[in-house]
């Protein structure tokens, strides 16, 4: 039986964000065809008895090595592809990689790190562009999330020469290089339990709550929404706005960012008190649904950019398997295929009218659920964590070394293209030290005196 070692570079345990929860679910996917480990740090013990699992910590080398030891005894390693700048043994495996590359780094960075001093933006980007580098000349098999993430992640590999004639002859879609595994649904539906309603400290049983289901990062715009609040509770009264999960689960690795600050001071400025805007903690994984459930209008709300154009909105995948009717900005694909079937309702990115609009619309019907549920059901069968997995799974029935590294590995690295620079502005440096010298006072000098020796001394001299 093929051997599958997943490795997940955020905890896996009751609070987990996507990558996390994306290395859990391909994991019981793959744990039902093969033998599967998952590596994570700090993972929880009540997980560890569901699969085979191996709790690392990014502060003890041991345990790395740990992994590494799992590594090159499996038939078929699954990491983040960004993985390969912490763990270098990925590098030179005997047995074929899988990066996932679902969420695209360097594009990410530009969002993430855009309050950043100028150094620290610089240095952070640069540390992604590596990444990025290493998985284009190692990977065996690249998995994102949609085909418009395909279309960029096949020009990076062009880029490295891993489009190869050879490989074209045998796969002309490139199918076996770069595949496309969405974000997914889990195949049992979400459980009802209180939550919200008649739960929550000044949220009623009666009232209408607007769900925000993810994290405030930095590329999203919870500032719009706040300005549309004054419209929809003019309106609508019993509306309360929920933030959940405000603080990520690695709050070590991934600290509260700026824009979830900059939320709460524009809540603050605008007097939208805390009987109107609610904030959440984290919800337990297994607990969401019942969340999901308890809500009327889910929201998610971006800025516009290349972030959005490439993103996959993973807490849009929670909308589909609750039928949670949303709100969203437009721009990112998932989005724009959900209201293609009336899912979701598209809004211009920072159209603080639109917004308010959308959601007065969504609590004026008297059962916006209901009238949904068709569209819901057809995206969950096509977003099944079963059904997206297929591609990952039949990789793992026949592994293969991808074909096209060894040339990739030759183009000069990101060390060898330091080296040079470097070594081209010394030499720069050095060339403008002589034309002074030449030009200078000094060789002026020594001329006169070689001619002055010449003219008395002869030719000899």
């Amino acid at each position: 039986m093929t051997r599958v070692l997943m490795l997940s570079h955020e905890p896996v345990g009751p609070r987990m964000a996507g990558p996390a929860i994306r290395a859990w679910e391909l994991t019981r996917v793959l744990g039902r065809h093969f033998s599967v480990t998952l590596a994570a740090p700090f993972a929880d013990p009540q997980f560890g008895r569901m699969v085979d699992g191996l709790a690392f910590s990014w502060k003890d080398s041991r345990t790395w090595r740990a992994v590494e030891d799992l590594a090159r005894q499996a038939d078929v390693v699954i990491s983040s592809g960004y993985l390969i700048a912490d763990f270098p043994f990925l590098r030179n495996l005997p047995v074929p990689w899988v990066a996932d590359v679902y969420i695209p780094t360097p594009v990410e960075s530009l969002s993430w790190h855009v309050h950043a001093r100028p150094d620290a933006r610089t240095r952070e980007y640069e540390h992604a562009w590596h990444g990025t580098q290493l998985v284009a000349q190692h990977a065996d098999l690249l998995l994102c999330a949609s085909n418009r993430q395909r279309d960029f992640w096949l020009g990076v590999l062009a880029a490295y020469g891993r489009l190869r004639p050879e490989l074209y002859d045998l796969d002309a879609a490139l199918e076996t290089l770069v595949a496309v595994v969405p974000f997914g649904c889990p195949s049992d539906p979400p459980q009802p339990a209180p939550a919200l309603k008649g739960v929550w400290p000044g949220i009623d049983r009666q009232d209408r709550v607007l769900l925000w289901g993810g994290g405030i990062w930095n590329w999203f715009d919870p500032l719009t929404l706040l300005r549309a609040m004054p419209q929809v509770v003019t309106r609508h009264p019993e509306a309360r706005l929920v933030f959940l999960g405000t603080n990520h689960p690695d709050a070590e690795r991934v600290p509260e960012m700026q824009r979830a600050r900059e939320a709460r001071a524009l809540c603050a400025e605008l007097g939208l008190g805390p009987s109107m805007v609610f904030w959440g903690d984290w919800v337990p994984y297994d607990e969401r649904g019942a969340y999901l459930l308890d809500a009327d209008v889910g929201l998610s709300l971006h800025h516009p950019g290349i972030e959005s154009r490439l993103a996959f909105r993973t807490r849009l995948l929670d909308a589909v398997w609750s039928g949670l009717p949303m709100v969203c900005s437009q721009g990112d694909v998932l989005a724009e295929q959900l209201a293609g079937f009336g899912a979701v309702t598209l809004v211009p990115c920072g159209a603080v009218d639109s917004v308010a609009a959308a959601i007065n619309d969504l609590l004026d019907q008297p059962d916006a659920r209901e009238a949904r549920r068709p569209a819901f059901g057809q995206l969950r069968q096509i977003y099944d964590w079963e059904h997206v997995a297929e591609p990952l799974v039949r990789f793992c029935q026949a592994p293969r070394l991808g074909l096209g590294k060894k040339e990739a590995l030759d183009l000069p690295t990101r060390a060898d293209q330091d080296e040079r620079l470097s070594l081209e502005r010394r030499i720069a440096e050095l060339e403008n030290t002589v034309r002074g010298y030449e030009s200078g006072r000094v060789m002026r000098l020594l001329a006169y005196l070689h001619r002055q020796r010449r003219r008395f001394f002869g030719s000899q001299s």
